[in-house]
């Protein structure tokens, strides 16, 4: 079945590129797939950065810089441009961050990927970071329905909760796989084992299935979520010059235009 969906995944994106007239640079899985805590019934969530020929670049016109695609068949598939995603690592966007890392790559022009994740370091903003995943730990908090949640919204709580916490303990960007995350807290056996039994949960149940408030969880979230946001309440910030993006995507521009 996997080997089944991904080659549908690569001709899909064949499709893509053909039709679009673009080179796909790099391809992965994001979402729970991604994470590592995938239901059932998931969708697989693929993400692509892509690029243009050169003349595409060379315009006043004010360009749309991304491809989406409707759901079909379980499958949601859209991209960004590569100037959009370069500006997005300018501003220490978390979710590229995280598309770099995946461990679910469909595509990978040359090394593109690992020389983009290299420069990203460079422009991470720890304090811009820490308040992305906070800001969706917080909003997955109002998903409680009594003392019932979703399971797959416990996972939306304690995946940016763990990595706001790498954050704040490495000041670096975080991991996208949530065992990774996990790793923080494998000192805490009762509180491991509550979490490790709820992704067990999570990986055979369907995406709307709800479970009872785990009072050690619970816990967990309250505290932590309050020391985080301290934490990130001191932080400072700095911009830093463009102009190591800039030269990156000249550079990758150049290689791909012959190509296209």
């Amino acid at each position: 079945m996997k080997k089944m969906i991904d080659i549908k995944i690569k001709e899909e994106l064949k499709r893509i590129e053909t039709q679009e007239d673009i080179t796909i640079l790099f391809a992965c899985e994001s979402g729970s797939r991604g994470w590592g805590f995938s239901s059932t019934d998931s969708d697989y969530d693929v993400r692509f950065i892509y690029i243009k020929p050169i003349n595409w670049y060379l315009s006043i016109d004010k360009k749309k810089e991304s491809i989406e695609f409707p759901i079909t068949d379980n499958l949601d598939v859209n991209g960004w441009d590569i100037r959009k995603a370069l500006t997005l690592v300018y501003n220490s966007n978390a979710a590229v961050f995280e598309w770099l890392q995946s461990p679910i790559i469909y595509k990978s022009f040359q090394n593109f990927r690992i020389n983009l994740f290299k420069l990203s370091s460079e422009f991470f903003s720890p304090k811009k970071s820490m308040r992305h995943y906070l800001g969706l730990t917080k909003k997955s908090l109002s998903s409680r329905e009594g003392d019932k949640i979703k399971i797959k919204k416990y996972f939306y709580i304690l995946r940016p909760l763990l990595a706001a916490m790498w954050i704040a303990k490495y000041n670096r960007i975080p991991p996208m796989e949530f065992h990774t995350l996990l790793k923080q807290i494998e000192n805490r056996k009762e509180l491991l084992g509550k979490i490790e039994k709820l992704l067990e949960i999570k990986k055979t149940s369907l995406e709307g299935d709800h479970i009872s408030l785990v009072p050690e969880v619970e816990d967990f979230i309250k505290k932590e979520f309050e020391r985080c946001e301290n934490i990130a309440d001191n932080m400072s910030d700095c911009k830093k010059s463009a102009d190591k993006l800039n030269l990156f995507f000249r550079e990758v521009l150049k290689r791909c235009d012959k190509k296209l």
